[in-house]
């Protein structure tokens, strides 16, 4: 089988995260990759003036972002019906990816989540992710960016969860299935 490639040299990127080192490893991957021009910032603010300024076809920023952090910068970006790069692919980078920082990236409208430390075949990985499979953008009064559902195949035997979608019937209790004393000796 042939290995996924993409054509990355026309596009250019923003890598926007307070550490230097950080920022030079990020950009000195892309470039590898074959990316035509590689932007940094080092705060939120920076990073918006750049999205707002510049052409910037994808977008890295970190989330503890000097400023503006990375979720607020990325709903500002989302929010702005005027930027013609509103729906630019944002990939979150983070070296906290418990749950709520998940989805307080998807909620901000962030394409993905990239744990740090980041790896050249984790970046490729995410970039073919993004470019093969997008996903559909959503505007609601609330939230503008990728469908937040990353499977959209319906349920079962076109059972859901919609109110109007009918109950099942679950069987009613018929009292404990073993009694005390029973799981008591389970325990000595």
């Amino acid at each position: 089988m042939a290995a996924a490639t993409l054509n990355l040299r026309e596009l250019n990127f923003l890598v926007a995260d307070a550490s230097k080192n950080f920022q030079t490893l990020v950009s000195r991957i892309l470039l590898n990759f074959g990316a035509g021009k590689v932007m940094d910032a080092y705060t939120g603010p920076k990073a918006l003036d750049l999205v707002k300024g510049k052409k910037v076809d994808v977008l890295f920023c970190d989330v503890n972002l000097p400023e503006l952090d990375g979720f607020d910068l990325t709903k500002t970006i989302r929010a702005d019906a005027t930027l013609k790069n509103r729906a630019i692919p944002i990939f979150v980078l983070t070296s906290h990816t418990q749950a709520n920082n998940v989805h307080r990236a998807r909620d901000s409208g962030a394409n993905l989540v990239v744990a740090k430390p980041v790896s050249p075949n984790i970046l490729f990985d995410r970039l073919l992710w993004v470019a093969k499979s997008p996903r559909p953008f959503v505007e609601t009064e609330g939230y503008f960016g990728p469908d937040r559902r990353f499977k959209i195949e319906g349920f079962p035997d076109g059972v859901g969860r919609r109110e109007e979608d009918s109950a099942s019937e679950v069987s009613g209790e018929d009292g404990p299935a073993m009694s005390q004393d029973e799981i008591d000796n389970m325990f000595t």
